[in-house]
């Protein structure tokens, strides 16, 4: 009895080990997985932070711009793109190539992510003032 005890015990425990060994591989591996997948989620949240100060930035410069062309306050179409084509040359020139990296593994087209953040921004220049203007 004791001989066929030790015979089953010699063919389940290193069946055991071994089963035990790829599952702890197998965690560990999912583990890594997920802080990577944490992390590069991490990373792209900041990158959206950065892109989105660096844009209204360059939006406010622009605003600057504005007055300098249309001291009336109007602007003819001509200088609206220019001064559009100034705030996309200023964002790329300050987005760190990192920053737009990690913003193309989350958005395939750059410059229509800036068009909308450019015209999200001009809207809410216009909702401030008008606000401003009605006080």
């Amino acid at each position: 009895m004791d001989n066929i005890i030790n015979q089953i015990m010699s063919i389940v425990i290193p069946s055991l080990i071994t089963a035990i060994g790829i599952l702890l591989t197998w965690g560990l591996n999912e583990l890594r997985r997920f802080v990577k997948n944490r992390t590069d989620s991490d990373q792209v949240d900041v990158a959206f932070k950065q892109f989105n100060k660096i844009a209204t930035g360059a939006v406010i410069r622009a605003e600057q711009a504005l007055k300098q062309y249309g001291a009336d306050g109007k602007i003819t179409k001509d200088e609206a793109k220019k001064v559009k084509e100034l705030v996309v040359s200023d964002i790329k020139s300050q987005l760190p190539s990192t920053t737009e990296s990690l913003l193309k593994k989350v958005i395939n087209d750059i410059d229509a992510l800036i068009d909308t953040k450019i015209e999200g921004e001009v809207y809410q220049l216009k909702q401030n003032k008008l606000v401003l203007d009605c006080k």
